[in-house]
């Protein structure tokens, strides 16, 4: 936990891998662990609000879609738990989960709402 909060006060980025796997890597995830949550909770108690984007993997496409940013003030605005914190979060990936990578584009051209990276 140290460790992370340190890499975030330097300005890097870290990578959460949240989601519920223990039936498989499903299509439409089942939930995340609320234990990530701990960790926007200790940034927020040391005056950090750092962005947190949600992103999905097509296996069809190969592709990654990653949402547009939310900052973890917005997340704690709302009143909810962790449990609602990361119930939120999971339903913003699989809504990334439903989207046509091949429509992004179109998307990504009207706004910087969703990113596409291609996976080898």
């Amino acid at each position: 936990m140290k460790e992370s909060v340190r890499t975030l006060e330097n300005k890097d980025s870290i990578v959460i891998f949240p989601e519920d796997s223990a039936k498989g890597y499903l299509d439409v995830l089942e939930g995340f662990h609320a234990g990530f949550t701990l960790l926007t909770e200790r940034c927020l108690k040391k005056g950090m609000d750092v962005p947190i984007y949600v992103a999905y993997y097509q296996k069809e496409s190969k592709t990654y879609l990653v949402d547009k940013p939310v900052m973890l003030s917005e997340l704690f605005a709302h009143g909810g738990d962790r449990f609602a914190i990361a119930k939120e979060l999971c339903e913003r990936c699989n809504a990334l989960g439903q989207m046509d990578a091949s429509a992004v584009e179109e998307e990504k051209a009207k706004e910087e709402t969703v990113k596409k990276i291609y996976v080898a």
